[in-house]
């Protein structure tokens, strides 16, 4: 991969720095994003994993925001969106390297359910991370108090809602360091102890969340049919 970045992303960033691959979420001014960022996670997952010289993944956002909601295209079919929502948590799970997740900012709903499917989640200490009180869960955050007391939406806080807190001065540096000094690089040997059932949480979140936006649904996908 090299020190520079990998061109041909639109809703990432990505590059090397040392033996760290960094990944940063391109989100909207909003700080959501799209389902294609989904899918360009995975390709440069892909990409990380196969290098040599990456030891550790990185995955941050910009803006003082990490990732918030996520918004549907009007042409696009919800149900092509919860499929890669799936891909994206089954892959992300699979990658036999590190994954931490660099909260730069807020972490909400859909941005904390990507946060949840990394090893280690490093906030800085002004950043806000969880679910909102009537968010349905999409990529496997039902089982996020195997790892964390309180999921719900507050501000970061150390076994409560993220792994580790950084002060917001200098957060990538002083995280860098931390990763390079303190994770181990077999860490990622340790998830199934939170997400054995993965695959069977996400396909009752997505069902549920089908159930309860049936109506809308129908409209959209009729809607999509007509562009």
């Amino acid at each position: 991969m090299s020190n520079i970045r990998v061109k041909g992303f639109n809703s990432i960033t990505f590059w090397q720095e040392d033996s760290i691959g960094l990944i940063v979420i391109k989100s909207d001014r909003n700080g959501n994003i799209q389902t294609n960022t989904l899918n360009e996670l995975m390709q440069s997952l892909a990409v990380a994993a196969a290098d040599e010289k990456v030891k550790y993944i990185g995955i941050t956002g910009i803006n003082s925001v990490f990732a918030k909601d996520i918004y549907f295209k009007p042409e696009e079919s919800i149900k092509e969106a919860l499929e890669t929502m799936l891909s994206y948590s089954l892959f992300s799970s699979g990658v036999q390297k590190p994954i931490i997740s660099l909260l730069n900012g807020d972490a909400i709903n859909i941005g904390y359910e990507i946060a949840l499917l990394s090893d280690l989640i490093v906030s800085t200490s002004k950043a806000q991370c969880g679910f909102t009180k009537d968010y349905q869960c999409l990529m496997g955050g039902t089982i996020a108090r195997r790892r964390f007391s309180n999921p719900t939406l507050s501000k970061s806080t150390e076994r409560k809602n993220c792994d580790k807190l950084i002060e917001e001065i200098d957060f990538l540096g002083i995280a860098k360091e931390f990763i390079l000094k303190e994770v181990r690089n077999n860490i990622y040997q340790e998830r199934n102890a939170f997400r054995w059932d993965l695959k069977e949480r996400i396909y009752e979140e997505q069902i549920n969340f089908l159930k309860v936006n049936s109506d809308k649904i129908k409209k959209d996908d009729h809607r999509a049919n007509q562009i």
